[in-house]
């Protein structure tokens, strides 16, 4: 059975991806650097289109935050001059993968029984 859609979900996403782009325009055409938060803003964006479908379950946002926040971990450990940048990440995607398991809204269960039981009319 697919995920439930969730609006609130997608609207947070949405609103820090749209950020997360229009930071890294903006650092990039400053700067010439600023692809991270464009990168970011954009799978933001995806995660939340797909989880306004009901394509993308919250437990699935979390699994793309957790590799976002490992990988970046790693990074941390093998370049010491991009730690920095490396861990702030890092906790933008814990922080987002604790938001998820707290935002997240599982399907109501049928009243009055189990939820493997369908009934029909006899």
């Amino acid at each position: 059975m697919p995920p439930v859609p969730d609006d609130a979900r997608a609207r947070l996403r949405t609103a820090a991806g749209v950020g997360q782009l229009g930071y890294g325009a903006l650092k990039l055409r400053r700067t010439g650097r600023g692809w991270y938060h464009v990168a970011l803003g954009a799978r933001q964006l995806v995660q939340a289109r797909l989880g306004a479908k009901g394509a993308f379950s919250p437990a699935a946002d979390a699994a793309v935050d957790g590799i976002h926040v490992v990988s970046l971990l790693a990074l941390a450990a093998v370049r010491p001059y991009r730690r920095r940048e490396a861990l702030l990440g890092a906790a933008n995607g814990l922080a987002w993968a604790l938001l998820d398991a707290a935002l997240r809204r599982d399907a109501p269960a049928p009243a009055g029984g189990d939820a493997f039981v369908t009934r029909t009319r006899a």
